[in-house]
């Protein structure tokens, strides 16, 4: 007679993302997306500084719109980069191989969504400042979900929204605050630096808070998005109402 042995199942530890804050394990764990995040954030700032030179005037010059679509396709291809090293990096190290395959695999969604999200700002910001802010401040998800290869962003980012809601609110209300505080001494920049070496030190400011600001939204995101039944060790119980 064979004897059968019963096992109790053990529940895997669920992963934790973020701790107290997720803009301090954001910082944290950006870091594991040091190299491909370093070098095109470097690069999109050393083309932007190359466009300012010989003080372009907007309209309809023919150089002036060349060097306008350059400088959109590094920023957005810099931006992707970004996007997929916040998504590695909350699961663990990345390498450049790693973010160029990610977008590779997720590139036209990335991309129309984006470009979407990008059009709907433009004209809120167009209406009046508070449309646009608002608008961002909702779909902080969206390009993340793009990224990861999710059939629906827009569903995924009020998904994520929908059961972080505190941990969404605070974020973005302390990185709206840090924006426009670092937007403030861009003008200044503006004015006592400006050239290529202003433009330069812009936007290796604003990609690091895009890194930054990014890996912080990632974690958020795959505290709910993870693939797995159970919830995350990083999630917030909304009823709680954790502080940032």
């Amino acid at each position: 007679m064979s004897t059968i042995e019963s096992v109790e199942a053990t529940p895997e530890t669920p992963t934790k993302y973020y701790g107290f804050s997720s803009l301090v394990s954001g910082f944290g764990k950006m870091w594991r997306s040091f190299i491909p995040a370093f070098v095109f954030g470097l690069v999109n700032a050393i083309v932007q500084g190359a466009l300012v030179l010989g003080d372009p005037t907007p309209g309809f010059d023919f150089l002036f719109i060349i060097g306008a679509i350059a400088s959109m396709i590094v920023l957005w291809a810099t931006f992707a980069i970004l996007t997929a090293c916040a998504l590695g990096a909350a699961e663990g190290k990345v390498s450049f191989g790693d973010a160029i395959a990610r977008v590779k695999a997720n590139l036209v969604k990335y991309l129309l969504w984006t470009a979407l999200l990008t059009i709907v700002y433009t004209i809120g910001v167009i209406l009046y400042i508070v449309p646009g802010t608002i608008i961002a401040a909702i779909t902080p998800f969206v390009a993340i979900a793009a990224m990861d290869g999710q059939s629906n962003p827009l569903g995924a980012n009020f998904r994520v929204i929908g059961k972080r809601f505190f941990r969404w609110l605070i974020t973005v209300i302390i990185v709206g605050i840090i924006i426009g505080v670092v937007w403030f001494f861009g003008l200044l920049n503006t004015v006592f630096i400006g050239g290529m070496a202003g433009s330069i030190l812009y936007w290796l400011v604003f990609g690091f808070l895009g890194w930054w600001f990014l890996t912080s939204l990632a974690l958020i995101y795959r505290s709910v998005e993870s693939g797995s039944d159970s919830p995350a060790a990083g999630d917030v119980d909304v009823a709680q109402g954790s502080a940032e």
